[in-house]
């Protein structure tokens, strides 16, 4: 995560061992997505449909991928 931008290391002084990470803008706006892209997963697969919901979670899964994708090659465009 750290390669892509999603999330800084800083080592505090005084204390080589000790890390702190926190998450990035780009790392919140992934999380953000995420979390949307999530819950309409979550919806498809516990809908009435018995033949539509899988179709529809492997949709939103590529849209996912997809987003991770775009959001990352933004970032390294900047």
């Amino acid at each position: 995560m750290r390669a892509h931008g999603l999330v800084s290391v800083e080592h505090p002084p005084g204390n080589a061992k000790s890390r702190v990470v926190r998450v990035t803008e780009v790392g919140a706006r992934v999380a953000a997505g995420v979390n949307a892209m999530h819950s309409e997963m979550t919806a498809a697969v516990y809908a009435d449909s018995p033949d539509g919901h899988l179709e529809a979670f492997l949709a939103l899964f590529e849209r996912l991928d997809a987003y991770f994708a775009e959001v990352i090659d933004g970032e390294r465009k900047r």
